[in-house]
């Protein structure tokens, strides 16, 4: 059902949740080409940044992160983007924002 929709008609979470979704299920060579297909249409997208919203309870934000790093992308937002978001997640590997 995941593979019926064509790029065109991928948001940006869907495109996100189909690589996470490869990766959950061990599938990595589709993962990975997943992740490179998303980043080439939605350009900077992190772990860090995606999971940051509210819209995730904590339990589906873990997974996310989880299946997300599996599948192999970007970890961290750059500092410019973090700061813009209200509710930070900061993954261990990240660089601390700094207080102004």
């Amino acid at each position: 059902m995941i593979e019926r929709r064509t790029p065109d008609q991928w948001s940006r979470g869907f495109a996100v949740r189909r690589a996470a979704v490869f990766a959950a299920l061990g599938r990595m060579d589709e993962a990975k080409a997943a992740v490179a297909e998303t980043l080439k249409r939605f350009p900077g997208i992190t772990i860090q940044g995606y999971v940051s919203t509210p819209d995730w309870s904590e339990a589906k934000r873990q997974r996310l992160i989880e299946t997300m790093r599996t599948a192999g992308f970007p970890a961290c937002a750059p500092p410019e983007g973090i700061a813009t978001i209200a509710k930070r997640i900061i993954l261990p590997e990240c660089p601390q924002p700094t207080a102004n």
